[in-house]
This record gives structure tokens, C-alpha cells and sequence, in this order.
């Protein structure tokens, strides 16, 4: 009897995730918003078509009711914060990211835990080596260059949850073909500083490397040629971000010496990296 209720549990929750699948892939395919989800959480995601860039974006963040069709992501309801390929909205007195949803009616994401599960690699190879010939196999474009740019960003902002979910490729859902290397996302666990003071402040320093935590002092060197790297264009990027930090410092909650500490970690990370492009 007990065998006999739990697969029925397990059908019913396999069928509310298709539901909700569905639901998802619907309204995506006749982009049509997502206008009642209430999120309140700082992780929360939320779906939206915005009328003014005729797109569906994810937004994520501190976001409040969604309810109000007449207010959802337009007219002077917010203001756009750029960070590279990344648009920042201060939206109702809250910071929120939105991007551009990478996966359309015709596209899907796979990501590497997918890709490389159950994979056995001989004893002289690397997970990492062995997804980057399976990413060349399938026809992406430099490939090992791209999975490079993503661990030098890792590097830079010392971001600590790569995990295998957190990067893939994208797959043509009528084709399958495999069309390119997912763009990098989920960056939120980066910068993170521990405990500070006035006179320090102590930080891991560790990321994920497929199966492996290991420093960034470490991961970084997967890059096979680190000079292509133009590290004069980060030249300005400490004083970028400090401005950024005071200018939104009412709203993120920050203190002075906070704000200061992350623009030297920053800068840390910036010199570093110059440091291994020329001793290369």
C-alpha cells in the first residue's frame, strides 16, 4: 500500500511540473506576461514582456507585486544601470537585474551537469578537457575559448557557485543541433566578504572548477593563453564600480568602509590577473 501511494505522489508531482513547463513554454511562445506573480524573496524570478523592448526578460531580485499591468516594467517605473551585457533596474525603490530570456519557443538549455552526467574520462584527463572535446565534437564554435572567458569573469569577481548547473549550451529543441555556448549567467555568489574591519577582511577565495573547489589562484590557470587578455581595459573599472556602489548606497544599505572594501577586492583581483598576464 505504501509502494502503491508514493508513485502515485511521485505521478502527481511529475504532472504538475509538466503543468507548469507548459504553462511557462505558452505563454514565452505567445509572449504574453506573466502579470500576477507576487515575489518578495531576494532570489525570487519572474517572467515578464516588456512592451518597451518587445521581449521577455527574467527579472530577478527584490521585486514587489506584478499585479498592476498599467505599472509592469515601464514608463518611469524604473531606470536602467549598465554592467556590460547586463542591464541593472532600480525598480520601486528596489535593485533587480533583467536580462534578455537566452531560451526562445525554438531553443533549450542544456546545461553541463546534463551533458556530462555519467560520463567516465580516462586517468591522464580532466573534466574539464574532456567537456571542452565534447563541446568541439558537437560543432561550437570556440569553445574552449568561451568556457576561458567564463573562469577569467570567476577569476575577476571571485564568483564561488560555478556548479555545473550554472553553464551549458544551447540546443535547437526541432534539430537538436547544439548551436552555441549558453551565455554566462548566475553570477550573484561573487565578491563575497566574509567578515571585515577597519583593518581587514577575510574572504575564501574559492570556486568551483566541475567536481572540484579549488582557489582561484588555481582556476585560473585552465587558460591556456591568458595574454589575449586586454587587462588595460579594466583600468577604470575600480572607480567605476565604487561610484556605482555610492550612488545607489541609500538603496543597497552599504556603509563607506563596505563599499571600500569591495573596490579593493575588486582591484585585488584586476591586479592579480595583469600580474599572471605578464609573468606568462
Amino acid at each position: 500500500m505504501k509502494k502503491k501511494t508514493l508513485k502515485r505522489i511521485d505521478l502527481l508531482l511529475l504532472a504538475i511540473v509538466i503543468l507548469l513547463i507548459t504553462f511557462l513554454v505558452y505563454r514565452i511562445s505567445n509572449k504574453e506576461k506573466l502579470s500576477d506573480a507576487y515575489l518578495a524573496s531576494d532570489t525570487s524570478n519572474v517572467l515578464v514582456y516588456d512592451e518597451d523592448d518587445k521581449e521577455v526578460s527574467l527579472v530577478r531580485g527584490q521585486l514587489v507585486s506584478l499585479s498592476d499591468k498599467t505599472k509592469e516594467m515601464n514608463g518611469n517605473e524604473y531606470h536602467k544601470v549598465y554592467l556590460g551585457d547586463t542591464v541593472y533596474y532600480v525598480y520601486k525603490d528596489n535593485i533587480v537585474s533583467k536580462c534578455p530570456c537566452f531560451i526562445t519557443k525554438d531553443t533549450e538549455l542544456i546545461t553541463c551537469h546534463q551533458i556530462m552526467n555519467n560520463i567516465k574520462i580516462p586517468n591522464n584527463e580532466t573534466y574539464y578537457e574532456e567537456y571542452i572535446k565534447i563541446l568541439e565534437e558537437k560543432g561550437i564554435k570556440d569553445a574552449r575559448i568561451k568556457l576561458e572567458n567564463m573562469y577569467i569573469l570567476d577569476f575577476l569577481i571571485m564568483n564561488e557557485d560555478r556548479h555545473l548547473n550554472n553553464f551549458g549550451i544551447i540546443r535547437d529543441v526541432n534539430t537538436l543541433k547544439w548551436l552555441d555556448i549558453a551565455p554566462i549567467f548566475d553570477n550573484g555568489q561573487s565578491l563575497n566578504i566574509e567578515y571585515y574591519d577597519e583593518e581587514e577582511m577575510h574572504i575564501r577565495g574559492e570556486g568551483k572548477l566541475f567536481y572540484e573547489i579549488k582557489s582561484f589562484d588555481e582556476i585560473i590557470k585552465v587558460v591556456k593563453n591568458i595574454k589575449r587578455i586586454n587587462i588595460n581595459k579594466l583600468e577604470n573599472l575600480p572607480e567605476w564600480f565604487d561610484n556605482l556602489l555610492h550612488k545607489y548606497q541609500n538603496l543597497s544599505g552599504y556603509s563607506d568602509t563596505k563599499i571600500n572594501k569591495l573596490c579593493i577586492l575588486l582591484n585585488r583581483q584586476i591586479n592579480k590577473l595583469k600580474k599572471i598576464i605578464e609573468s606568462s
